[in-house]
């Protein structure tokens, strides 16, 4: 295996970079509160998921928007996951004779962890997890987030994005044009409005999901009633 080599930085520059990070907080009050909210609220059924929603709720909060977005994608995929795999268990406990705590999901793991997200909602709906309006909201925050940020694929709104550049002409180059652009032909273009999407939309997909979380937990817990 190679091994990483970077050079050495002062205390200085690691000092600055930290300084940098706590001074980089969302100022938005209204999305602190919220996020910090979530942060405090305590999962019944889904709890598994805790240590995700921390870090993108952390993520937003340093306005890391692309690792909240990847974050929340798998968060995403998590969700469904362990909502069908407590669903399958019917309910089972600790306290049911010949359960170890180490293997109790074990079949219900196999038969859901390897599945696509695509099937997962598809399935959801089946078993009565989710209503058929909020399957096609799933479909769409799969297509709009999920496969463009997880797999690095265009999504509809940065696939017709444009950006303004400014050209001159060597032999005059006191001539600067402007000009509008695509973006897709170009990929310094394209990641510079795959971030700007980012800062739009990041703090939203992450609430969307949670809201299914919040759901799915409650419905869950009916289960154990």
């Amino acid at each position: 295996m190679k091994q990483l080599v970077i050079p050495g930085v002062s205390r200085d520059v690691i000092k600055e970079s930290i300084d940098n990070l706590r001074n980089n907080i969302l100022d938005d009050k209204s999305n602190q509160e919220i996020l910090v909210a979530i942060k405090h609220t305590q999962l019944r059924v889904l709890n598994p998921l805790a240590f995700l929603i921390d870090e993108i709720c952390d993520c937003l909060l340093t306005n890391k928007f692309v690792a909240a977005t990847t974050t929340t994608n798998l968060l995403f995929e998590n969700m469904l996951k362990l909502s069908l795999i407590i669903h399958d268990s019917n309910g089972k406990t600790i306290d049911d004779d010949g359960i170890n705590f180490e293997d109790m999901y074990e079949e219900e793991v196999e038969a859901n962890i390897e599945k696509l997200l695509n099937d997962n909602i598809n399935r959801a709906f089946k078993v009565g997890l989710i209503d058929e309006e909020e399957k096609d909201e799933l479909h769409k925050l799969r297509k709009k987030f999920r496969n463009s940020f997880s797999h690095g694929s265009f999504n509809d709104a940065i696939k017709s994005a444009t950006n303004v550049i400014y050209c001159a002409d060597i032999s005059n180059p006191t001539n600067i044009q402007e000009r509008v652009v695509p973006v897709t032909g170009q990929p310094f273009l394209y990641y510079m409005a795959q971030h700007e999407f980012l800062r739009r939309e990041a703090m939203g997909y992450f609430q969307s999901v949670y809201i299914y979380i919040d759901s799915l937990d409650k419905k869950l817990l009916q289960i154990y009633e």
